[in-house]
């Protein structure tokens, strides 16, 4: 069973979005993280998730995190996530 299965079965499950990204995230592939949880930050919003709700959080902490490996992992840098940098 692939990542994308956890989001196969029922697609309106926030929490198989977040999951689904934090895979990708601890797999290093920043971009389909950032993809999947896009939708799933959209299908908060569609729930009706507010910004101080708990899980608009984790998402946002998640978000965050891969906007931090994203720009690390940009061609000319060194060092990755977690990794310090080159001067």
């Amino acid at each position: 069973m692939g990542r994308a299965a956890l989001v196969e079965e029922d697609d309106r499950v926030p929490d198989a979005w977040h999951l689904l990204a934090l895979a990708y995230y601890s797999g290093h592939q920043y971009a389909e993280a950032a993809e999947v949880l896009a939708k799933g930050q959209a299908l908060l919003k569609a729930m009706g998730a507010g910004p101080k709700d708990e899980i608009t959080q984790v998402f946002a902490d998640l978000q965050s995190a891969i906007k931090e490996a994203l720009e690390l992992a940009q061609p000319g840098q060194q060092g990755g996530p977690g990794e310090p940098q080159c001067s």
